[in-house]
C-alpha cells in the first residue's frame, strides 16, 4: 500500500472487514455521512466510455451523464457506448489520441483493459485533495478497489453486480408448491427444485437454474481460481470438486434433458423470460421489465447460503469507473467519480433501482425501490440479505478470465457430456496451464 493511502484509509479502515466505523454508526442512523465533492468553475468537456452494454445510451444519460452535469453545470459528458470490441476499440482510441477521460468497466477485466495500455491513474492523490471520503463505501467494495490496483485505487465503484434469485410464481402455484422463504441453502433450494422438475402435457419444466459465471467467479465459499500468484490454476481440489458436483446435482433430476445453451446465461434467461418454463433462475443482473416480459407474478430470493458460511453471501463483484492516465482534465474527471460513488448519488439511485449501491449506509440500501413501481411489493431485501464473502486470493487478476472459462466448461461438460468431473478438472487445469505460459512467453 502506498503511503499516501496509508494515511487516507489509517483510521477510515482499520477494520476493513467490517462496517463497525464511526461513519457506519451514522449510517445506520440514517444519516448522510458523505458531502459530494465541489467541482472548478472552469468549463470542460470529458469524454466517457463505457465498456459494458448493461444499460443503453439512453440508459446511460438519464442515469449517470444528467445527474453529474446537474451536480457541475461547467462540465460537459460526451458518452462513447462500446460494440463489445473492447480491445479494437481501445487500440484506436490510443493509436489516435483520442483517449477518454472517465472509462467504466466491470471488476473481471476492466482494469486490464487500461493497464494494458498504461492508461491507470493512482486516484490517491485526488482522494485526499478532495477529501473524498472512502467509508462512504461497504469495506468489501473498497477491499476490492485495492486488490485490483496493486494497492493503490486506480478507480472507484460505483455499482454493485449482485446475484438475486427471481422466480415464476405462476409455476409454484401451477404445482401447488410453496414459494421461496427466508434465507435458504443450496440443499434447500435443491430439494424445493426437485418439486418443480415436472413435464406438464409433454411442456418440461425446471426447477432451478443459474447463471454459470455468478456461481463460479463469486462463490460463496471463497474458492480460488488461481493461486497467490496469479498464474498457476488452484481449481483442481477436492473443494472445487464437492462444489462442481452440487451444482451439478440441479441438472440431473429425472425427465432433464438439457442442451450446452441451457447451461449459459443467456440459455437459462431464455427458459426463464420467453419459455417460461424455469421456475428459479439464479442472475448476475438486474431483470428489467423488458427482460422479464411476460413473466407476470414474480418475486426476489436471496442466494443459496452453504452450511458451513451461515450468512455469507457472494463475493463482492462490482462495475468500477477509471480516470484514464492521459486525461487533460483529471480533477473534474475525479469529481464526477466520486460523486457518482457518493453516498448523494447512490441515493437517488437505489431509491429508482437503477443499480444495487456500492454503499456502507444502510439508509442507502433500506431505499432500494422505494421508487419504483417496478420492485413495488417485492422483496427487495433479498439483494441485501447477506454480508460478502471474503475475496478469494488472486480473483480478479490478470488470469482470471482464463481460469474462469475453463471451469465454466467444465460445469457444461460435466452436464451435457456426462464427462467424469475429475477428468474435466484435470483436462481444464492443462488448458489453463498451457494458455498462461503461452501469454507469458509473448510478453
Amino acid at each position: 500500500m502506498t503511503a499516501v493511502l496509508a494515511a487516507i484509509l489509517s483510521v477510515s479502515l482499520a477494520a476493513c472487514g467490517s462496517a463497525s466505523t464511526e461513519n457506519q454508526g451514522a449510517a445506520e442512523k440514517g444519516e448522510n455521512t458523505s458531502t459530494a465533492p465541489t467541482a472548478k468553475q472552469e468549463n470542460v468537456e470529458l469524454k466517457f466510455y463505457n465498456t459494458n452494454q448493461i444499460y443503453s445510451p439512453e440508459e446511460f444519460q438519464k442515469y449517470f451523464i444528467e445527474p453529474a452535469e446537474k451536480k457541475f453545470p461547467n462540465i460537459k459528458i460526451t458518452f462513447v457506448p462500446t460494440n463489445n470490441k473492447l480491445d479494437p476499440e481501445l487500440d484506436s482510441m490510443v493509436a489516435t489520441g483520442d483517449i477518454p477521460d472517465l472509462i467504466m468497466g466491470s471488476v473481471g477485466r476492466g482494469v486490464f483493459y487500461l493497464s494494458d495500455r498504461n492508461l491507470t491513474r493512482d486516484l490517491t492523490p485526488l482522494i485526499k485533495k478532495y477529501n473524498y471520503d472512502v467509508n462512504q463505501l461497504d469495506p468489501s467494495y473498497l477491499h476490492l478497489a485495492q486488490e485490483i490496483s496493486n494497492n493503490q485505487i486506480f478507480g472507484l465503484p460505483i455499482y454493485a453486480g449482485g446475484a438475486p434469485i427471481y422466480y415464476n410464481k405462476d409455476i409454484f402455484d401451477k404445482f401447488g408448491v410453496s414459494y421461496p422463504s427466508g434465507r435458504m441453502t443450496w440443499d434447500d433450494y435443491n430439494q424445493l427444485a426437485r418439486k418443480l422438475a415436472r413435464q406438464d402435457n409433454g411442456v418440461p419444466y425446471y426447477g432451478f437454474l443459474f447463471d454459470p459465471a455468478t456461481v463460479v467467479h463469486m462463490n460463496n465459499l471463497s474458492l480460488p481460481l488461481l493461486d497467490p500468484t496469479g498464474k498457476k490454476p488452484a481449481f483442481n481440489s477436492g473443494d472445487w470438486k464437492n462444489y462442481l458436483q452440487m451444482l451439478e446435482s440441479f441438472y440431473q433430476f429425472p425427465g432433464y434433458n438439457l442442451k450446452r445453451e441451457n447451461v449459459t446465461t443467456a440459455g437459462i434467461q431464455e427458459l426463464f423470460n420467453k419459455d417460461k418454463t424455469l421456475a428459479m433462475l439464479l442472475t448476475s443482473q438486474l431483470l428489467a421489465p423488458a427482460k422479464l416480459e411476460g413473466v407476470e407474478h414474480w418475486d426476489i430470493s436471496p442466494y443459496p447460503t452453504s452450511p458451513n458460511k451461515p450468512g455469507i453471501g457472494t463475493q463482492p463483484y462490482a462495475f468500477f469507473t477509471y480516470v484514464s492516465s492521459t486525461s487533460k482534465h483529471p480533477d473534474e474527471a475525479f469529481q464526477v467519480v466520486a460523486y457518482w460513488a457518493s453516498d448523494e448519488y447512490q441515493l437517488a439511485m437505489s431509491k429508482q433501482a437503477v443499480f444495487l449501491p456500492v454503499s456502507a449506509s444502510l439508509k442507502v440500501r433500506d431505499a432500494f425501490g422505494s421508487e419504483s413501481s417496478f420492485y413495488k411489493g417485492k422483496n427487495v431485501s433479498a439483494f441485501f440479505a447477506y454480508k460478502n464473502a471474503d475475496l478469494a486470493p488472486a480473483m480478479f487478476t490478470k488470469y482470471h478470465d482464463v481460469a474462469k472459462n475453463a471451469l465454466i466448461k467444465v460445469l457444461q461438460t460435466s452436464v451435457v457430456d456426462k464427462k467424469d468431473v475429475n477428468t474435466a478438472l484435470r483436462e481444464a487445469e492443462e488448458s489453463v496451464v498451457k494458455s498462461i505460459q503461452q501469454q507469458e512467453a509473448a510478453k
